[in-house]
């Protein structure tokens, strides 16, 4: 028996990041684009799929030892951006600061997942908040054009003071997030 695992902070969006997502949404609804449900927002850390049941108490006990050792922190979000060429976007998404800081507390959280047979990723960590995924796009010419329009800076601080362990369920309707364990920030 295994549960679909992931390792993220929760994201509780302001009411400026949600009118700048709606922005996006009003001024792209006649392209084909699923967008984040606003209770979903999060930051992952590390993905780690497929997980065996008899890991996860294990995991969390490392976890609460590796991300005590981090102090709680403000973060910001910055520039929005895309995953994919510009000419084949895949994902929208809003870069998030300290990146520097995020970066190693996800570096630290995949080394102790390593030691549960989870691989190191092996590109680059780009802590971001993933807002929609792009399934196709009927005027790419457009969508240029809206996102350079509303590609400017979000006013968004939140403290960041926990790390949560989540499990993914898909359905049909979308994913369903449930918390397994809230780990503290130190």
């Amino acid at each position: 028996m295994s549960k679909r695992l992931f390792i993220a902070i929760k994201i509780n969006p302001t009411e400026e990041l949600l009118g700048r997502v709606s922005l996006f949404q009003e001024n792209l609804k006649e392209e084909n684009i699923n967008w984040i449900k606003p209770d979903h927002f999060h930051l992952t850390l590390k993905f780690l799929g497929k997980t065996s049941l008899n890991k996860i108490e294990g995991m969390v006990k490392v976890l609460e030892k590796c991300i005590k050792k981090e102090l709680a922190f403000n973060l910001s979000l910055s520039e929005h951006g895309v995953f994919g060429s510009k000419y084949s976007p895949r994902v929208i998404w809003v870069g998030v600061e300290p990146e520097q800081k995020l970066i190693n507390l996800s570096r630290s959280i995949s080394f102790e997942m390593e030691g549960f047979g989870f691989e190191l990723d092996r590109q680059n960590f780009v802590p971001h908040l993933t807002i929609a995924r792009i399934r196709k796009l009927k005027n790419k010419a457009h969508f240029q054009q809206v996102f350079e329009r509303l590609g400017s800076r979000i006013q968004f601080q939140q403290e960041i003071s926990e790390v949560i362990l989540f499990e993914s369920k898909l359905q049909s309707k979308g994913a369903e997030y449930i918390e397994l364990a809230k780990i503290p920030l130190g």
